[in-house]
């Protein structure tokens, strides 16, 4: 599952990769061997992994389902399916978001993203994110944005700096961390965006924060049950 985080960030923040791309036509004997490709975006851990309580906060939301942005046939299967999926998700979602800023709304944060599937094991059409900003306590809003509050949670935390389709590794290796410091996920994951397009700075100087709540893992009986 770790692999698709990354897609899940990207898209998360209205950037999607296919749309980045440059696409030049070449004649075949015109294309570089593969020695000459560019390399993967990369992205580096800022700071340590560490385990953090987070206090309840107050967030203007919007719940989107992939379910209501069926393509004409349907989503196609595989990743194809899921990018698509998320990228109407996203697109609809912050739009959502920003009508309500323009009505007067007050963010009062940065940005977040929860996800709550696993996008190997679930199809396009049941996949389903939330997205949000904190905002202050009494703040009001129309459907379907809704003011909720995030109870209190502890979480594993890392933050990473640049590009978030090279985040793959972080995300892998925070996920390792969660499991050899003996804890276990025990909630939806998300990433909340620190600095990012809306910033007006290049990927490279991106800065997000993964949160995966967890807590601790229970003992395991010694063997012979003592």
């Amino acid at each position: 599952m770790r692999k698709h985080w990354t897609i899940f960030a990207a898209l998360t923040v209205c950037v999607s990769l296919a749309s980045a791309q440059i696409s030049v036509q070449v004649e075949p004997q015109a294309q570089k061997p593969d020695s000459q490709k560019l390399a993967a975006p990369r992205c580096e851990m800022v700071g340590q992994i560490e385990v953090k309580t987070f206090p309840a906060a107050t967030v203007a939301a919007v719940m989107e389902k992939a379910a209501d942005y069926v393509p004409e046939g349907g989503y196609a299967e595989g990743e194809a399916g899921m990018n698509l999926a998320f990228e109407k998700m996203v697109t609809g979602g912050f739009a959502k978001l920003m009508a309500w800023m323009a009505a007067g709304g007050q963010p009062m944060g940065p940005p977040l993203a929860v996800f709550y599937e696993d996008p190997e094991k679930t199809p396009a059409k049941d996949l389903t994110c939330k997205l949000a900003f904190p905002t202050a306590a009494g703040a009001t809003a129309a459907a379907p944005v809704v003011i909720e509050k995030m109870p209190e949670y502890t979480a594993a935390q890392c933050t990473y700096k640049g590009p978030y389709e090279g985040s793959g590794e972080i995300w892998k290796t925070c996920g390792k961390w969660v499991t050899d410091n003996g804890y276990v996920t025990a909630g939806a994951p998300m990433e909340v965006y620190l600095k990012s397009q809306g910033d007006k700075v290049p990927p490279s100087e991106y800065l997000t924060e993964i949160r995966m709540p967890v807590k601790k893992a229970e003992a395991k009986p010694e063997e012979g049950g003592k």
